[in-house]
């Protein structure tokens, strides 16, 4: 069975030579690698967050604007940028985030004190999602579904159509 011609295969003279090239193709498949030679390095300011898992104080997260912005070459920068700083080198005593905000960043402090109680509101929303998330509660939540739709089977009795009040709204059960 003959295979269709690509469109763009249609350069070639005649057909047999636009077959040949996918022959070919397919007993050589193009390499499949990426290789990068610059890098962009961008120095980004530093702002009041609200990511819940800084533990204690106010976090500190990336801003959107960046003031440098330079092109350097991959190896070079690979050879000077310096060593990985491993997690505790990169965390910051919640004083020091506090002087950093008011004396840097010049938030005041009820900016800041308000940015802790929004990352303790919702540090405990995930509190509630992940135990409501547990084996128990879902099987709750199902046996009460069921519940629920048996108490409109049988309000409905037999009939084809019933309108059952859910939540506030008439609902019309098929």
């Amino acid at each position: 069975q003959e295979e269709k011609i690509h469109p763009w295969l249609r350069q070639f003279s005649d057909e047999k030579r636009a077959n040949d090239f996918i022959a070919k193709e397919k007993t050589f498949p193009p390499s499949k690698s990426v290789s990068f030679s610059y890098v962009e390095v961008r120095e980004y300011s530093l702002t009041l967050g609200d990511h819940p898992d800084c533990s204690d104080g106010p976090p500190i997260s990336l801003d959107w604007s960046y003031t440098n912005q330079k092109r350097v070459n991959l190896d070079y920068y690979e050879d000077h940028r310096g060593p990985h700083k491993m997690l505790p080198e990169m965390k910051s005593e919640t004083s020091e985030r506090r002087d950093f905000l008011q004396r840097e960043a010049g938030f005041s402090v009820a900016e800041i004190q308000m940015s802790e109680k929004e990352v303790e509101r919702i540090r405990k929303q995930r509190r509630v999602t992940r135990t409501l998330s547990t084996r128990p509660a879902r099987e709750l939540e199902e046996k009460f579904a069921s519940a629920k739709r048996k108490m409109v089977r049988f309000a409905c009795g037999k009939k084809d159509v019933c309108i059952a009040l859910e939540q506030g709204r008439l609902v019309r059960h098929v």
